[in-house]
This record gives C-alpha cells, sequence and structure tokens, in this order.
C-alpha cells in the first residue's frame, strides 16, 4: 500500500492542443492541460507487482486503473531463455539433428509454459523447478481453454519422449515439415506471453 508521495509510476496522456504547444520537457503538466488519460504504468519500481492505482481528480472524479498481472520483469527473462533454446531448436531443425531439436524445443516449451505462468498469481511457480509441477499447472490451465491446447499436447509429448532424444533410450523421427510445425506452434504461444507481459517505465538511473 502506497499513499500520495510514495506512489511512483507514469501516467500517459492525451492535452488539450495550447497545452501541446507549450510544452517544455521537464516543466510539469497541470491537470486543466490533460484532456485524457489513456493508461498509468508502473515504474521498474516495481518491476514484480500487480497493482490497483486510483487517482483522484480536482473536480472530485476519480481514475482507477488495476493490472493484476504479476512477475513482469521475471517473465522477461525467462522468455529470453525460452527465446534461445527455441533458436537453438530451429537450428537443430535446419540441419536435421532430430535428438537436438526435441531437447531444445521441449526446454523451449517449457520455459514458454513456466512464462505464462508466471503471470498469474501462483506463488508456487516462483520456485517451481520440477518438470512435473509445470506440466499439470499447464494442463489444468489448458482444459480451463487459458492456454492453446496443441501447445500443451505437444508440451507433454515432448516431455514424454526426452528419454528417447537425450538419453538415447529410442529412436527420435520426425514426419517432413514436422519441425518446423512445431517451432511455429512454440513461437505463437511465446509470442502471445510477451504480448500480455504487462511494460514497466524504465527511471533514468
Amino acid at each position: 500500500m502506497r499513499l500520495n508521495d510514495e506512489v511512483q509510476a507514469v501516467m500517459w496522456v492525451s492535452v488539450h492542443d495550447k497545452a501541446k504547444a507549450e510544452m517544455v520537457p521537464g516543466k510539469p503538466l497541470y491537470w486543466d492541460q490533460i484532456e485524457n488519460i489513456a493508461d498509468i504504468q508502473l515504474t521498474n519500481q516495481d518491476p514484480n507487482a500487480g497493482h490497483v492505482t486510483l487517482v483522484g481528480a480536482p473536480d472530485g472524479r476519480w481514475l482507477v486503473v488495476f493490472d493484476f498481472r504479476y512477475n513482469a520483469e521475471r517473465v522477461r527473462e525467462v522468455v529470453a531463455a525460452a527465446e534461445e533454446f527455441l533458436e537453438t531448436a530451429a537450428f537443430a531443425a535446419k540441419e536435421a539433428y532430430s535428438r537436438a531439436f526435441a531437447e531444445n524445443l521441449f526446454a523451449a516449451a517449457e520455459l514458454t509454459a513456466r512464462a505464462r505462468l508466471l503471470l498469474m498469481p501462483e506463488p508456487e511457480m516462483l520456485t517451481a523447478k520440477s518438470h512435473r509441477f509445470i506440466a499439470q499447472k499447464i494442463n489444468m490451465h489448458a482444459r480451463f481453454g487459458n492456454v492453446d491446447r496443441s501447445f500443451v499436447k505437444m508440451h507433454n509429448e515432448l516431455g514424454a519422449s526426452r528419454g528417447d532424444a537425450r538419453y538415447v533410450q529410442g529412436a527420435v523421427m520426425f514426419k517432413p515439415g514436422e519441425m518446423n510445425e512445431m517451432l511455429s506452434v512454440v513461437r505463437s504461444v511465446l509470442n502471445v506471453v510477451k504480448a500480455e507481459t504487462p511494460k514497466r517505465f524504465r527511471t533514468p538511473e
């Protein structure tokens, strides 16, 4: 809970034409110059928090902005790791390295699932390390229709066949074009996660 001067956030506003002509960087902007408030964004002071922010205007009106998505900075870190594994899987697909493709695509899919789950208020995800826990959670959300079911099905299949790929416990084969299709599925969900990750305004150092 923060009050008045304790709050650090950035408002995205549109201003009246006259105010535009008078605007100077660093100069205060006053309520009577603001035409509309489009959004309120937290800063890197609160990199992983959800929020409800209330702003009272001098005329007695209140603006309420809320965003219950969590872990913005953590999600960005996990997404960056997922992209590394995804690009490695794409290289393996190009070279027809089926085992390396399967192992790296599983890593990319699991990290994508973890990033998706971190957006939700599930404290267990902050310390989750087991494949089974992440699989259980992402499958639950797939049943509710919150996640692309084809992505979750592929994640499950890759996880089940990891022994074949990683530990050479069986053959690993893909149909022509299948590897590219699988890459597209993961990339699509990863892009959704990136788009849904809340932004944080970076304050100057």
